[in-house]
């Protein structure tokens, strides 16, 4: 396999449905396909200003003008509605008609998708969307999975390749033996065997985390060291990036409930912007936003550097992309009589969409302004 690791519902109490004709209920009285006009209640944890809910924004205005006004939405960032780890239980119990969803958050609810957040399998943004969103949408079993948690896929974005941020300076690998680094997901065994001390606590509890010295690190990427502001209490940076890749993905996803009770020309009109915002949102939003946050953390910190130890991380990289694919197939046995299959389906589109032009990552980003 080719891998670019190189640089580079029931509605919500508030919805409001109107019918043609007449008020309603969402997930009571409406059949599929009888909705023209709704109020959607979306629920994010991340940030406003992150690239990702600037990609929101943009598709919820896109939603709204090719629907001519028939889809509006009620917008929740932060966790104000929902934080990170509830909020699949959120849009499937109907507090959010739709939310943005961290993969690696529901390794037991969406095991079958959580392919998609293995890590060491490619740093390419654009490729890992477009892989995910086209494996979503093209494996009956995925498909399966996600009908059973009551959820449709509207389009996907990228948690884009972590930086170690610490509290002191790293010189060699060693230093980081036995420290406590936050490892989100399955990433967190393979920090592991690199004598690190995983610990896997969400993002809203970050910064406390480190400022009250009860982690001595974490793995985020540029715009989450920004948009949680760890850059207030983290002064080193380092590039994990090119060795771990993409390790997750953001998925907006919609109660199935709600998305069945749309007219089909609704649905069709919010496919269609949803497919046009994974193929650009990479050039309209992270690379201009990467180079905000990139000029933001640097006149914060201390230093941002090559991570030390190349050789040893490269070979690192290699094995643990092995490991990792063993281990997702281990855990999902009971799900897939064949997931060799599942793996070449998905690692065929990371090749499909992996692009020698591909642009440059946030980190990479970051590195390039700090030696200017």
């Amino acid at each position: 396999m080719k891998r670019n690791m190189r640089p580079w519902s029931v509605a919500a109490v508030s919805l409001v449905l109107l019918l043609a004709g007449c008020a309603g209920s969402g997930g009571g009285g409406a059949e599929s396909g009888d909705v023209d006009k709704i109020k959607l209640v979306y629920a994010s944890f991340i940030p406003e200003d992150d690239p990702n809910s600037v990609t929101a924004k943009r598709w919820m205005d896109e939603v709204t003008e090719a629907t001519d006004g028939k889809v509006t939405f009620e917008t929740n960032f932060g966790g104000s509605l929902c934080e990170g780890p509830e909020m699949l239980s959120c849009v499937q119990n109907g507090r959010a008609d739709m939310g943005s969803m961290s993969l690696a958050y529901f390794p037991s609810e969406l095991p079958l998708l959580g392919l998609a957040s293995v890590p060491f399998q490619t740093s390419n943004l654009d490729a890992a969307i477009h892989a995910t969103y086209n494996y979503a949408k093209d494996e009956g079993e995925v498909q399966d999975e996600l009908a059973e948690v009551k959820q449709h896929l509207l389009y996907v974005g990228p948690a884009a390749p972590p930086i170690l941020g610490t509290a002191e300076p790293v010189d060699s690998l060693s230093d980081i033996e036995g420290r406590s680094i936050r490892a989100l997901g399955v990433l967190g065994k393979s920090v592991q065997d690199l004598g690190w001390g995983p610990v896997d606590i969400s993002a809203n509890e970050l910064y406390e985390a480190m400022q009250r010295g009860t982690i001595d690190g974490a793995l985020f990427p540029v715009n989450g060291m920004v948009g949680y502001r760890l850059i207030e209490n983290t002064d080193y940076y380092y590039d994990m990036g090119r060795y771990i890749g993409v390790n997750d993905n953001t998925l907006t996803m919609m109660n199935d409930d709600t998305w069945r009770s749309l007219t089909p020309e609704l649905q069709d009109a919010i496919t269609s912007v949803s497919e046009k915002i994974i193929d650009d949102s990479i050039a309209a939003d992270w690379v201009p936003l990467a180079e905000r946050d990139c000029d933001e953390l640097l006149e914060a910190t201390e230093s941002f550097e090559e991570m030390p130890g190349a050789d040893e991380l490269e070979a690192w990289s290699d094995e643990q992309l092995a490991k990792q694919i063993d281990l997702w197939t281990s855990n999902v046995e009971r799900r897939t009589d064949d997931p060799d299959s599942l793996v070449s389906a998905y690692q065929g589109l990371i090749e499909q969409f992996e692009s020698p032009d591909a642009p440059p990552s946030p980190a990479d980003v970051c590195l390039q302004k700090a030696a200017s």
